[in-house]
């Protein structure tokens, strides 16, 4: 697909709103997903960058057929920009890019200094049969959790392994005896006011002592205000709320489009841990997911499966991450010196 005739265009991300707009006219194009929609890439450009973010585009005939963000990250290389809020590669192709020198040619075309092109958190669900080609060394990220609705609710819970259901059934009612009763909500509205109930949760632990949380008027809290408010109407914000004995439990803040639910933020009260919120909390986004109240063919976690995760799932998938090369011997070096275990992608 590299023809010669294909190149690259460069667009500082600080240009007037043409970058934004052409970005969204191609992942409108290419059927992107919520998470790398030009909203997403807007909101994310205004709260998280530290340093110069470059649009590019690749062009056939004049034609936009793939797109990503770029920035400096030394060392000979540039690096797909990916804040930790949008847990997926923001890079778009349609059909049409099936070869992955397209994106060495990249490398190539940002600067004669650059020598390859580095990324994380791709998601080969959203470009499908990615091929990275010979320039390229790539290796598992992780792997994410997912659950698939089929059928019925019932049989989703018969399913999982007994000792698992009972155990949900004596912390229930565990929670009931010694807190109070157990009452879930979802909401939609007030975005506002529901992301400052989540960071007010989420300040309140371990994260808010770490300096890594949501926590009020920082720059997380006004990226989700902002990127939340402006999903409709291809999509919808949705607040989920377990409360026990009248006392927040367990929150998460998630979205629902493509036929999706995406599960982007959870925090619990440390203090409620030992009834287990969130594995009560998820059992009710469940039942509402089963019973239409949410419109979701697949529950997406977007993080490492883990012990939590694992009762639940019902598939999971590799996340990506890796360089592309301008030229087809610094792989080959790179893999003899490199600090971690590399796979070639061919």
């Amino acid at each position: 697909m590299a023809r010669q005739f294909m190149r690259w265009t460069f667009i500082s991300a600080d240009a007037p709103q043409a970058p934004i707009k052409r970005w969204g006219q191609l992942h409108d194009r290419v059927g992107g997903i919520v998470l790398t929609n030009q909203h997403a890439v807007a909101c994310a450009l205004a709260h998280f960058t530290t340093q110069p973010v470059i649009f590019a585009f690749l062009e056939d005939a004049g034609q936009d057929v793939a797109a990503t963000l770029v920035r400096n990250c030394g060392r000979g290389q540039v690096e797909v920009f990916c804040p930790a809020q949008l847990p997926v590669a923001l890079m778009l192709c349609d059909s049409r890019v099936t070869d992955a020198t397209a994106f060495s040619t990249l490398a190539k075309q940002t600067s004669r200094f650059t020598l390859g092109l580095k990324f994380s958190a791709f998601d080969p669900h959203c470009i499908a049969d990615p091929q990275f080609g010979a320039h390229a060394l790539v290796a598992s990220q992780y792997e994410t959790p997912h659950i698939d609705i089929d059928g019925s609710l019932e049989a989703y819970m018969e399913a999982r392994y007994t000792k698992f259901r009972s155990d949900l059934r004596r912390r229930a009612k565990k929670a009931e005896t010694e807190v109070g009763g157990i009452r879930f909500e979802i909401s939609s509205g007030d975005v506002a006011a529901s992301v400052r109930q989540y960071a007010q949760l989420e300040s309140a632990g371990w994260k808010g002592s770490a300096g890594t949380a949501l926590a009020p008027e920082n720059a997380q809290e006004a990226f989700y205000v902002e990127w939340l408010d402006r999903l409709a109407p291809h999509a919808q914000p949705l607040f989920l709320s377990l409360w026990i004995g009248g006392k927040l439990a367990a929150m998460r803040i998630a979205i629902a489009g493509d036929d999706t639910l995406y599960m982007l933020k959870v925090s619990h009260d440390e203090q409620l841990r030992a009834y287990s919120p969130g594995a009560l909390m998820l059992q009710n986004v469940l039942a509402a997911v089963f019973a239409g109240q949410i419109n979701a063919k697949r529950i997406e976690f977007y993080g490492k499966v883990g012990d939590v995760h694992r009762p639940w799932m019902t598939g999971s998938r590799e996340i990506f991450h890796g360089s592309i090369y301008r030229n087809g011997w610094l792989p080959r070096i790179r893999a003899l010196i490199g600090r971690k275990p590399v796979v070639d992608a061919e």
